[in-house]
């Protein structure tokens, strides 16, 4: 098995590595108190991964307290709640070891989260900035490696590490650099609107349709991440290759098959998030696109996709 670490400080310091959480213990912290942030669902408590970090810090002579309130798509009123009871984090522990009895279902929205961050981050960056090709790259070649891999066995370290990797450092440091594209914009209006629809699973649904729309302004771009996907360019269709690929990621882990009117989306809603999109949440300074996606264009995005 190939294991590795990674250390970094960006201001937060970054300890990632399988079984790192243990160093809490010891880790020489900024503070005696701290704040734990874990989801409304309980999940952390029942699994024991809360008491366990409650435990680690009690060793290291820090007092904790618990947030959990976090949800899938967070309300206002409890981001801002949880901001003022704690700003900024010192360090973060990225340990995949937690990470392997989180859910199938659960697993892939975040691993498609992390692909659509690293490809929407490298067609905006378009080779202006060589941390983000690298980052970028090295990601989107990770994940078609190892999604489907953990989608079978989410119990397999070496792919959970992996996966890790590609979401928490390299995701990370490319969306530190530059910024996403429309596509992430009209996936978070669409879960703030309808919020037990998971992010991942907003952008999963609305993504083949959306760079069917938007491979025409960079093909070149898009067809690069094709190769970084295993899909050889068409130079008779150009533009189509990370497509494809994404395509073929969707079905191998049977997201494909996902659907708004599970959520109870109507296809009349259609038109509300896509004016919501534009108009309200904002897309204007998001694209490089070389014209503006209109209302419209949105619109007829998340029409193609409804089913």
């Amino acid at each position: 098995m190939s294991m590795f670490m990674v250390n970094n400080y960006t201001p937060t310091r970054v300890v990632f590595g399988a079984g790192r959480l243990g160093e809490l213990a010891t880790m020489r912290l900024p503070g005696r108190k701290t704040m734990i942030f874990v989801t409304a669902d309980g999940l952390m408590e029942k699994l024991g991964i809360q008491q366990r970090v409650l435990e680690l810090l009690k060793q290291n002579g820090v007092e904790a307290v618990v947030y959990d309130k976090i949800t899938p798509n967070p309300y206002r009123k409890y981001v801002m709640e949880a901001r003022d009871i704690a700003k900024f984090p010192a360090i973060s522990i990225i340990d995949p070891e937690l990470m392997l009895s989180l859910p199938r279902t659960l697993t892939l929205y975040q691993g498609f989260d992390a692909l659509f961050h690293l490809s929407e981050c490298y067609i905006t960056n378009n080779h202006e900035n060589r941390l983000v090709d690298v980052y970028s790259e090295e990601g989107i070649r990770i994940i078609t490696k190892w999604l489907p891999v953990v989608a079978e066995d989410g119990g397999n370290l070496e792919a959970r590490l992996n996966m890790s990797y590609a979401a928490n450092i390299l995701a990370g440091y490319t969306q530190s650099l530059i910024n996403c594209t429309s596509h992430h914009i009209t996936a978070q209006t669409l879960g703030g609107l309808f919020p037990k629809v998971a992010h991942g699973a907003s952008l999963i649904m609305i993504a083949e349709e959306y760079y069917k729309r938007v491979l025409r302004y960079f093909p070149d771009l898009f067809d690069e991440m094709g190769e970084f996907m295993g899909v050889r360019r068409n130079e008779d269709v150009k533009g189509t290759g990370f497509l494809n690929g994404l395509i073929n990621l969707l079905d191998s882990t049977d997201m494909r098959i996902l659907s708004m009117s599970e959520y109870g989306i109507k296809r009349s809603d259609c038109a509300k998030i896509a004016d919501m999109t534009v108009n309200n949440t904002g897309i204007e300074d998001m694209d490089r696109y070389p014209e503006k996606l209109t209302a419209e264009d949105i619109k007829g995005i998340l029409e193609r996709s409804y089913r």
